[in-house]
């Protein structure tokens, strides 16, 4: 996570965690990603998870969370139900998640979210991510 030089490691997994938990979007897109890019081929075949590669779903999501990842990539709309589930799901694999998102997209909202957040250093992240 060096990536992100104007924030901690905490700060990015708990915004992912955020994100993941509460917009469908991000959740979606980070299902997505986790099963294509952390799953492996023959892991994504069986619905199951096998390898111990500390990589995709845990054995015990992993069944239901291939299922609504293959919904998705067939662009079928998920149910109010399933999509609770991903967004109850997903927030577990934050850290994993961080590590397969588009940098840049992830530090611009980032910062974003940061500058529009009050805590106590507001003004130096903005300082910061502006430049």
């Amino acid at each position: 996570m060096k990536y992100y030089p104007d924030f901690t490691n905490v700060q990015v997994v708990s915004f992912m965690r955020f994100k993941l938990k509460t917009d469908p979007i991000w959740a979606n897109t980070g299902l997505l990603k986790l099963y294509l890019l952390g799953q492996t081929p023959a892991e994504q075949r069986s619905h199951s998870s096998k390898n111990r590669n500390h990589a995709g779903f845990d054995r015990y999501r992993a069944p239901l969370l291939t299922h609504l990842a293959c919904r998705l990539r067939q662009q079928r709309a998920l149910t109010q139900q399933e999509q609770r589930e991903v967004m109850v799901s997903m927030p577990f694999y934050a850290k994993q998640v961080v590590g397969l998102a588009d940098k840049e997209k992830l530090y611009r909202a980032l910062c974003a979210y940061y500058a529009s957040t009050p805590f106590l250093f507001r003004d130096e992240v903005i300082h910061q991510c502006k430049t």
